[in-house]
């Protein structure tokens, strides 16, 4: 359309000069209204894109409540169990001990309650009615023994019994919070998939997308930049040189490639500079080498990411989570979950985007993979 008023105004040029003038800056205020719209649709997508943050963020926050929720039911669950095991125990062992109490208390009947003096009395053999009465005094600090024991089960019986209502009480509590969170989580997942529409709505057309891509590619650049600056001069410790694992590395989630590192997106515009793999939502992205963890927040276009610095200007990047399990600072070992797989940035599936960069550059991951 510009193009076809430019040839106009060209044209017009040699004919009339006044008319070329005006086909001019009929074509000038095109141009204005083009870098109006394109300004305002850029806005109106910023706009949503910070909307999207805030809505992934606070499910990843609803997620990560909700797990360590599910930790401290499982927790509360076990000791539930283990407190009935010992109230089922010590109900059995109390049975025995009434059991024998009243055999005890059924023969010192039988054969009288003052066994003693009738001893006393008997005139038999004074040391055999000596023995006798060591016996009988054997007999009753026994019995007394016995039912002390018997009080003290009761009483132990009965302290369990208030620990596992308290137990139970807390079950329920947890499980209402967790009915709440799981309410949470969908109301968040809900807003999300509004967001999602509107970020829709306000890319018209391959261009703009292509633009968002560019834009999201250039944000991420600068942020790799400045962490690169910022840990130039940091240690990871005394763990093996990233490089050396070459060749022997897990994928960070069980998955399957579905992108691959220089395959082409956009059209040929773009090309990917990590690897894409497929992942159930909610699985596990495990560190793939000793690190510690440089950056966990959200990014436009990749959602919650996690970067982890391995030394010698090595980074890892894990996108497109669902919530993240560790903080900026924390070491993680090898095979440590970082976070799990999820569709944040704005995914309609579940996956996890990888990335290998050596002093900021973006490498092809899977030679580094077993």
């Amino acid at each position: 359309m510009i193009s076809v008023a430019l040839l106009a105004a060209t044209v017009n040029a040699q004919d009339d000069p006044s008319m070329a003038q005006r086909d001019l800056e009929a074509v000038r205020e095109e141009l204005r209204d083009l870098e109006q719209n394109l300004e305002e649709e850029t806005a109106r997508r910023d706009a949503v894109m910070a909307e999207l943050r805030s809505a992934e963020k606070a499910e990843a926050r609803a997620r990560s409540r909700l797990n360590l929720l599910q930790k401290q039911l499982a927790a509360s669950q076990e000791r539930l169990a283990a407190l009935e095991r010992d109230l089922e125990t010590g109900r059995r062992e109390l049975a025995n001990e009434l059991a024998i109490l009243e055999q005890q208390l059924r023969a010192t009947y039988m054969t009288g309650q003052q066994e003693w003096l009738r001893l006393v009395l008997s005139g038999e053999d004074p040391l055999e009615t000596g023995r006798q009465l060591v016996y009988y005094g054997y007999l009753s600090r026994a019995r007394s023994a016995l039912i002390a024991g018997v009080r003290e089960r009761v009483a132990a019986l009965s302290a369990q019994a208030r620990a596992v209502s308290d137990e139970r009480d807390s079950l329920t509590v947890l499980e209402q919070q967790q009915s709440a969170e799981l309410q949470s989580l969908a109301e968040h997942r809900q807003e999300r998939s509004r967001v999602l529409a509107r970020l829709d709505q306000s890319i018209v057309g391959r261009e703009a997308n292509i633009g968002r891509l560019r834009a999201e590619a250039r944000e991420l650049e600068s942020l790799v930049a400045e962490l690169s600056r910022s840990i130039a001069d940091l240690s990871v410790g005394d763990s093996a040189p990233f490089a050396r694992r070459k060749g022997g590395m897990e994928w960070p989630a069980t998955g399957r490639p579905v992108q691959n590192f220089g395959q082409a997106r956009a059209g040929g515009r773009l090309r990917w500079e990590g690897t894409l793999l497929a992942a159930p939502a909610g699985s596990e992205v495990r560190a793939v080498h000793h690190g510690r963890i440089v950056f966990a927040d959200w990014l436009p276009g990749l959602g919650l990411l996690a970067v982890v610095e391995h030394g010698d200007g090595y980074l890892t990047l894990y996108g497109h989570n669902q919530d993240l399990v560790k903080d900026v600072g924390d070491w993680v070992s090898t095979g440590e979950v970082l976070a799990h797989v999820g569709d944040s940035g704005g995914r309609a599936e579940p996956g996890l985007y990888f990335e290998i960069r050596k002093d900021g550059r973006p490498i092809d991951p899977r030679p580094w993979i077993r």
